[in-house]
């Protein structure tokens, strides 16, 4: 169970490693339980389950809208010498 601060709620799992909670459930249910439109931004994926949540979301007709393609990337604001 995660920890509830009002407007937040903190998570840490997963549960395999000795966390108290599962985030890649609450991930999924977050993922699972969008209406109207579903952002993401990630760097780096490695949970099959989130995966399969977010194509389900991207290729469902009547879930929420999930805009695609990919941002460019951002640049660095300090200058290299």
């Amino acid at each position: 169970m995660g920890v509830d601060l009002g407007s937040v709620e903190f998570y840490t799992g997963p549960v395999v490693l000795g966390g108290p909670d599962d985030l890649e459930q609450v991930v999924i249910e977050f993922i699972t339980g969008a209406k109207k439109e579903l952002l993401v931004a990630v760097q780096e994926l490695d949970s099959r389950a989130v995966a399969e949540a977010l194509i389900a979301a991207l290729t469902s007709t009547d879930g929420p809208k999930v805009p695609r393609g990919v941002s460019p990337p951002l640049r660095s604001r300090r200058s290299i010498a």
